[in-house]
């Protein structure tokens, strides 16, 4: 099985622009911020061999609290509320505690199975850094997404209302569990 490479830049403006269609948030994401969270933590923004893409944020445990309640909007997240792996790798002070946030998962063209294997490549390199991840959260608006962010055990913790009329979901969960398979 193939590994997946770090994430072309030339992508990031089309993802943006397709988020934006259905997502309210990404109306208020700049492209420089998304880039400014893609440079903080370039091992979690990912492209899978048939095309799959993840863009995952490490982020320190009080902002990813902050998040999760409601506190803090996803177009907010600032590149210094990620946990930055320069610090990591420079053998820098490292925080206890972690929160990931998957801002995009998309499946194109990758087999079924797609949201697991993102998720455990992210979990490996988190853990790879020696941090520890306190909790997941996305916000999901395709049944798809919301079925998988359901299959890993987490929870609904609001719902809105998207551009094309469908519903926007958080999602968050205190693990990440691997959905059982079906038989």
């Amino acid at each position: 099985m193939t590994s997946p490479t770090p994430l072309p830049p030339h992508l990031l403006a089309p993802l943006l622009a397709s988020d934006t269609e259905i997502y309210p948030s990404s109306a208020r994401l700049s492209l420089s911020r998304l880039e400014s969270w893609i440079d903080a933590a370039p091992s979690l923004s990912l492209l899978f061999p048939s095309g799959g893409v993840i863009i995952a944020l490490p982020m320190l445990a009080s902002h990813w609290k902050s998040l999760v309640t409601g506190e803090l909007n996803e177009w907010d997240i600032d590149a210094r509320f990620l946990y930055p792996e320069t610090t990591a790798a420079h053998g820098g002070p490292q925080p206890m505690e972690i929160g990931i946030h998957s801002w995009h998962i998309e499946r194109n063209g990758e087999p079924p199975g797609f949201g697991k294997r993102a998720m455990e490549e992210v979990k490996q390199r988190v853990e790879a850094l020696g941090l520890r991840i306190t909790g997941w959260s996305a916000l999901a608006v395709t049944e798809d997404g919301i079925g998988l962010c359901r299959s890993f055990g987490w929870r609904e913790r609001a719902v809105e209302e998207s551009r094309g009329g469908g519903r926007l979901m958080w999602l968050e969960g205190s693990n990440w569990k691997a959905p059982t398979p079906a038989l």
